[in-house]
């Protein structure tokens, strides 16, 4: 075989395994680290707690329980600003707008929430400073307005709690 055959095979082995682990997140074209390894687990635990839990629901008759619940917010007004403060994951019942890339428990539903999910998973593990999520409180709980992905990321790594900048309102 001659060197340039040798070359262009090699080259061709490259390219393929770098776009083979692109496609299935298994690293980066230029290299790969346990912190990549570490955020496709807990994307992949994520999605599969998802599709359990719809499983599970829907077997049960109890679809609409999955879906991530959505505040209504025309013609509510704020009460008051409580500032920032750590509000328990658990009290976070729905999102106060955005897309809808997470169920009720703030487990993504497809990869479209890959990318983001991961540079947050990635950012929190590296131990760099993530912006607290804006919650608006209403009677029922607390509404995501921006951070869905951090609030799935804080889930996914079993934090009990998510600092947040707290807007209460009313009806």
């Amino acid at each position: 075989m001659s060197p340039t055959m040798t070359l262009m095979l090699w080259t061709l082995a490259v390219v393929a395994a770098a776009t083979g682990m692109r496609v299935f997140h298994l690293g980066s074209a230029i290299g790969s680290s346990t912190a990549w390894v570490d955020t496709q687990q807990a994307f992949d635990t994520a999605r599969a707690r998802h599709l359990r839990w719809t499983l599970l629901m829907m077997l049960t008759g109890r679809r609409c329980a999955i879906l991530l619940r959505a505040l209504d917010v025309r013609g509510a007004h704020v009460a008051r600003h409580l500032g920032q403060c750590e509000v328990p994951l658990r009290e976070i019942v729905g999102t106060a707008g955005g897309r809808h890339l997470f169920d009720a428990r703030f487990d993504p539903t497809g990869p479209g929430a890959w990318r983001r999910f991961s540079s947050v998973f990635e950012a929190r593990t590296s131990g760099a400073d993530v912006p607290p999520v804006v919650l608006y409180r209403a009677a029922d709980g607390y509404y995501v307005v921006d951070g869905h992905h951090r609030v799935a990321v804080a889930r996914a790594m079993g934090d009990p709690g998510i600092w947040a900048d707290v807007t209460v309102i009313a009806s």
